[in-house]
């Protein structure tokens, strides 16, 4: 009896000592084990990053890399971190091959791309025939959004609008600003023989025939780097005083060489490719390019009334890559990436119908994204509120050989056209 009560009272005084910690721990609060953050999202982001077009590739994608950025910055998308899986395409069959490998080893959910036709034509054959989301950013041949495709959308203008635009200055630009009848300047049409110069040189011969407008020639040069010698020759025989010339930065800048050789250069150049908008080119070349016009991606250098946010894109650029914008490139991929991540938001998944749904209700004004576009996609999956604007080269402030302004159209434009070249 006596060792049972012992027993018992050595129980009560283990219940008293225990019972304040049992108290104390009530009073805290449950821990439970943190859930792990959702995966990240993988996009594809497929452009020349080696040979001839490496500049513009590597401008598009710092585009597309600030508007990643400024959404993972606003909390992501679908609540998760967006990842850019980056990959080169310097050619044709490795835009191809890359497309393939982002798709079925990195499993992306999606790809951008890529800055040149004949590299978008091939990567998009790849995507469309996986079912995977394209969207094009700044490669404007009209094919790649007339092929039939569902799954593939273009965000920057076709062709046919730099082609009508660059034709369109000829008449609405410079013979006024020459006292000249339009239809009695001679005209050469110069471009690569690539699928982007033949098919600009095609869409501007046809724009000049409907504008009444003669061409006195047409000449073609194999791509780069070429021996433009012959070519200058010829458009100094035929007195050409406008010259519609289509080609990389490369051949811009041995063009403009030629013509210092033989001493000789038309009233005006006017341009329809990426290269003649990047400062790049205008340091290659300096102030003979001044005066230059050209049908380009929307510049930095435009209305911001128009085209809100564009200044501060800029200082974005500015504060990650130590240096400004080469180009408007980067611009229009900021605009379109995200026009596009918008629509994914609002398909509320990364199923590729939903999203398709998405992009053709889209509806944006005019004016809505910093480069001063819209959006509206029709089925072939384009942009039909993307216009290109001309730009021309003028002399900028000490230090600088020249600065890209937009001249037109007027609700964009810093700047009025200047005659001459070289000036």
């Amino acid at each position: 009896m006596p060792s049972t009560r012992r027993r018992l009272l050595f129980a009560a005084a283990l219940v008293a000592a225990r019972a304040p910690q049992r108290a104390r721990a009530a009073a805290l609060p449950a821990i439970r084990p943190a859930r792990p953050a959702p995966p990240p999202i993988d996009i594809g982001a497929l452009f020349p990053l080696s040979g001839g077009r490496a500049v513009l590739g590597d401008e598009s994608l710092r585009g597309l890399d600030l508007a990643t950025d400024a959404r993972n910055a606003a909390g992501g998308l679908l609540g998760r971190h967006l990842r850019l899986v980056k990959a080169d395409a310097p050619d044709p069959a490795q835009a191809a091959a890359q497309a393939g490998e982002l798709i079925g080893k990195a499993k992306v959910a999606a790809l951008f791309g890529t800055g040149m036709s004949a590299l978008s034509v091939a990567a998009t054959q790849v995507s469309e025939l996986a079912g995977i989301p394209y969207f094009e950013l700044t490669a404007i041949a009209d094919s790649i959004t007339a092929r039939g495709y569902k799954y593939v959308f273009r965000t920057c203008p076709p062709a046919r609008d730099f082609a009508a635009l660059a034709v369109g200055a000829i008449g609405e630009t410079l013979a006024p600003l020459w006292h000249a009848h339009a239809a009695a300047l001679r005209i050469v049409i110069l471009h690569e023989d690539t699928l982007d110069g033949t098919h600009m040189g095609d869409l501007q011969a046809q724009a000049c025939k409907t504008a009444r407008l003669a061409v006195t020639d047409r000449l073609v040069y194999p791509a780069g780097p070429p021996d433009l010698t012959t070519p200058v020759r010829r458009l100094r025989e035929a007195r050409a005083q406008v010259v519609l010339h289509t080609g990389s930065s490369n051949d811009i800048i041995l063009f403009y060489r030629a013509m210092a050789a033989q001493g000789w250069r038309p009233r005006m150049v006017i341009g329809a490719s990426a290269g003649y908008a990047l400062a790049d080119t205008m340091q290659a070349i300096g102030e003979p390019l001044l005066g230059c016009l050209d049908a380009a991606m929307p510049q930095y250098q435009i209305n911001p009334a128009a085209a809100p946010g564009s200044a501060a894109i800029a200082a974005a650029y500015q504060q990650k890559y130590g240096a400004p914008p080469r180009s408007g490139q980067s611009l229009a991929t900021y605009a379109g990436a995200t026009v596009i991540y918008d629509a994914i938001a609002r398909a509320g998944s990364l199923d590729k119908d939903r999203i398709r749904a998405a992009l053709l209700a889209t509806d944006i004004a005019a004016h809505g994204l910093a480069n001063g576009w819209g959006a509206a996609f029709d089925s072939s999956g384009q942009n039909t509120r993307a216009l290109p604007t001309l730009m021309q080269w003028q002399r900028g402030a000490a230090g600088q050989p020249g600065v890209p302004v937009t001249v037109a159209p007027a609700d964009l434009a810093v700047a009025r056209a200047r005659a001459a070249m070289g000036r």
